[in-house]
């Protein structure tokens, strides 16, 4: 009777409770794992960066060239590296081919530099995001110079 349908109802709260912790923990992993993919995209980013100041290839040698950003995929097995030369987009793509060329060495240095079990295979992408930025800077100077 009234007995049974009290459990029946308590365990029914208990259930939903459950399920809902679960859900909490999966949004928490998810959280956690979005973290830890841009934590080591940053650490990715650094290396290449460090990783390029060795190359002697003149098209990146001769330039300040700089990693704008890095993307990493969810299970880590490749790195969109967004490179940017403050000389402009035609310096940035010759770069690009030049980091292309020696992709195998930087995955292979970036993986050894952060003990990675399989390091991630690089895509190199030339971006203008410095020489935007260079040319927002010198709108806001003149702006200064007009007052």
């Amino acid at each position: 009777g009234s007995y049974d349908e009290w459990y029946l109802s308590q365990l029914i709260t208990y259930i939903k409770k459950i399920d809902n912790l679960e859900k909490n923990d999966l949004i928490n992993d998810i959280t956690l794992d979005e973290e830890r993919n841009e934590m080591i995209a940053e650490d990715i980013k650094r290396e290449i960066a460090a990783i390029m100041r060795e190359l002697k290839d003149p098209r990146i040698a001769e330039h300040l060239i700089s990693v704008s950003r890095a993307e990493v995929t969810g299970d880590l097995s490749y790195v969109k590296v967004y490179v940017s030369a403050i000389e402009g987009m035609d310096v940035a793509k010759q770069a690009v081919k030049a980091l292309t060329n020696a992709s195998g060495l930087i995955r292979r240095e970036v993986g050894k530099r952060l003990r990675l079990r399989k390091a991630p295979e690089l895509k190199f992408i030339a971006d203008d995001s410095i020489e935007y930025g260079m040319s927002i800077a010198k709108k806001l100077e003149d702006l200064v110079d007009d007052q």
